[in-house]
């Protein structure tokens, strides 16, 4: 089983009509230029979409290449310091993500996660 964690220091989110995402990143993307990390400055994106069937997926995307594609979460719970989530597919089975969030991004990511629903698995586990 695969395993990535890293430090989220903010959470943004975004709707349109009957697409979600909801963004973790170590850098605030609004901030200046000279706080940037990289490119390869670590970051979690989960984006959902309600138009069409798609088999409970989301789609997951950070800065492993290994960590990308569409994948049905297995499960996802928030705690007061940290975001984990485990994915699943047919040929990734188990894979768990972790960020460790900052005072502020936990309240965000929140507020973010409650207003999109990612199925019964986090309506059940959110804290």
């Amino acid at each position: 089983m695969n395993a990535m964690h890293f430090r989220a220091k903010c959470v943004s989110a975004s709707e349109n009509g009957d697409y979600y995402q909801v963004v973790f990143e170590n850098t605030d993307p609004a901030g200046d230029a000279a706080n940037v990390d990289g490119p390869d400055r670590p970051y979690l994106l989960i984006q959902r979409q309600f138009e069409d069937p798609d088999g409970g997926r989301c789609y997951v995307e950070t800065h492993d290449e290994a960590y990308i594609g569409h994948f049905r979460l297995r499960s996802i719970e928030l705690s007061r310091s940290c975001l984990h989530l485990e994915i699943a597919s047919a040929n990734r089975p188990g894979r768990k993500l972790s960020a460790s969030l900052a005072g502020s991004a936990r309240r965000a990511a929140s507020r973010s996660l409650a207003s999109f629903s990612l199925g019964s698995a986090l309506n059940s586990r959110l804290r």
